[in-house]
């Protein structure tokens, strides 16, 4: 199965569990060599730090070498990323699943942004201090402003709401007009078509909304509540989709709230 992932772990001293050690020892050669038969379909980078030194994936020897090593180290971070085709049958949802057997087990912290594209799935994942850790429950609008220089990356965003069409068409179209002129405009077809096959209480659909900051994109749902509030107690609305930064581990969401639609995001 292609995916594209970026996990970090680190434990602040030697593992305890031996069958733990071994299966990260033996994941981290699985990237290796499946970046080394498909050179031209795969993109492994990252790094193993041990005892201060750090090591990059670009090296294969010394890398190679740095993951014998992780059974003599009294403690260890990796951080790596890899895009192409993982064999899941044998390794399960990547490192996640065997380390949520062993979370209790052993100490580590372990974080895990993931996009399974064949599926259009997405799966984030953190644990700290021997538990699972939500990261849609930090989910907050304290990041809204923030610019790593770097895209939220978003994918099959949706946008609904109903209303009473025919009461309140000079709204419906002001929606509308609104939606053509902040949307990417690569995007904006995609919705008229769904418009014009009479799906009216699509506003977005399955849309790409990729920005910087994601004041972006609450601005153009400040313009959208403006027409939506003053009938809230009228309609029904929802949202759904998400944007993602991996190598930051960020994650946002958007969603209608009592204030209207907002968008809320976290760097887990």
């Amino acid at each position: 199965m292609d995916v594209e992932l970026h996990e970090y772990l680190k434990f602040e001293k030697k593992p305890e569990q031996t069958e733990l050690l071994e299966f990260v020892q033996d994941y981290l050669f699985m990237l290796a060599n499946c970046s080394d038969e498909e050179p031209a379909d795969t993109d492994f980078n990252g790094e193993i730090i041990i005892d201060g030194e750090t090591i990059r994936t670009e090296d294969k020897a010394a890398y190679v070498e740095a993951v014998n090593k992780l059974s003599e180290a009294d403690g260890f971070t990796i951080d790596i990323s890899y895009i192409g085709y993982i064999d899941l049958s044998y390794y399960g949802l990547v490192m996640y699943s065997k380390l949520h057997e062993y979370m209790t087990k052993d100490s580590f912290e372990y974080k895990l942004s993931s996009f399974f594209p064949d599926h259009g799935e997405f799966l984030h994942c953190k644990i700290s201090d021997g538990k699972e850790v939500d990261p849609y429950l930090s989910l907050s609008d304290d990041v809204l402003d923030h610019d790593f220089g770097e895209e939220w990356w978003s994918y099959s965003l949706n946008l609904a709401t109903r209303f009473d069409f025919e009461k309140h068409y000079d709204l419906l179209t002001e929606l509308q007009k609104i939606v053509r002129e902040n949307i990417p405009a690569s995007e904006v077809g995609r919705c008229e078509d769904f418009w014009e096959q009479g799906d009216l209480y699509g506003l977005c659909v399955e849309i790409q909304f990729n920005c910087m900051r994601l004041r972006e994109v609450q601005d153009f749902l400040d313009k959208i509540n403006e027409v939506l509030l003053p009938i809230k107690d009228e309609l029904e609305a929802s949202a759904d989709g998400i944007w993602v930064m991996p190598k930051h581990f960020g994650l946002a969401a958007w969603d209608w709230t009592e204030e209207g639609f907002k968008v809320r995001g976290t760097f887990y």
